[in-house]
């Protein structure tokens, strides 16, 4: 999850909470001042890597995209 903040790290209650939910879901959470300037970026927790179940991700792609895009996509992979 990424944040715009006009003033870097709040230290507000309701900040508090997305940071402990982005914890519990394991979702990185990066707050930045300017858009275009990488220097304003920080990242407050990294996310967790999980490892998916191949044949879910092979039934989410089978449900998910035109025999075209599928094809394209094997092809790439390959």
């Amino acid at each position: 999850m990424c944040i715009h903040l006009s003033k870097g790290k709040p230290e507000t209650e309701e900040f508090e909470k997305i940071q402990r939910q982005c914890e519990n879901f394991g979702v990185g959470l990066i707050i930045f001042e300017k858009p275009d300037d990488w220097e304003t970026y920080e990242t407050i927790i990294e996310p967790r890597r999980k490892d998916p179940d191949p044949y879910e991700v092979n039934l989410f792609i089978t449900q998910q995209l035109k025999d075209r895009l599928r094809e394209d996509l094997s092809k790439k992979i390959k």
